[in-house]
């Protein structure tokens, strides 16, 4: 899959923002809502859900249906997620994002789900529903990766990156973009 020129320019400014970023622990950001960061690195994450979802393929999707992004429990990122993709399209499809609350809520019609920082437990809950549907999971840490998450935010050196287990997208029938990959930290070995 090869996405337009111009829209990976837009990809490069998002991870170049994050890269530049300075980061805050997600104990900071959730102890201190006047936290000044909090709102700017949320949009960072919104940005590159945003673009995760651009250079990922599903495997046949009715292009008529829209793009849903599905987001648990975090009320701030479903907001500052709204206002990134509202106006945009992916793969000529109109993104909305949908709140959930508890593992057990249907998934039907996700094609991207956000586990904000939850116990591990409530992780596995979620992914364990989801099993090998073709949801892109995206959460925070790299440990998810190596749980059976797909794409886990983490810290280093104070700015944000992300981590993919590109074995665990592939066997939902999902297809990153090697560009995408070639940005990413890979997780091998992990379930």
């Amino acid at each position: 899959m090869k996405p337009p020129r111009h829209s990976f320019a837009t990809w490069g400014r998002a991870l170049l923002l994050a890269l530049l970023l300075p980061a805050t622990s997600s104990a900071a950001l959730a102890t201190d809502p006047s936290s000044v960061v909090a709102p700017l690195e949320a949009r960072v994450r919104a940005a590159f859900l945003f673009n995760f979802a651009r250079y990922t393929q599903w495997p046949s999707q009715p292009p008529e249906r829209a793009f849903t992004f599905c987001v648990v429990g975090d009320a701030a990122m479903q907001q500052v997620l709204e206002e990134t993709v509202a106006g945009k399209d992916i793969s000529g499809r109109q993104p909305r994002v949908r709140a959930l609350q508890d593992a057990g809520q249907s998934l039907d019609g996700c094609q991207l789900l956000y586990l904000p920082p939850l116990q591990n437990g409530a992780r596995a809950q979620w992914l364990d529903q989801l099993g090998d549907r073709p949801v892109l999971t995206v959460s925070e840490g790299r440990d998810f990766t190596r749980q059976g998450g797909m794409v886990g935010f983490h810290l280093v050196e104070r700015r944000l990156r992300f981590a993919i287990n590109p074995a665990r997208v592939h066997r939902t029938g999902m297809q990153m973009s090697s560009r995408l990959l070639g940005l990413a930290d890979i997780e091998t070995g992990a379930r």
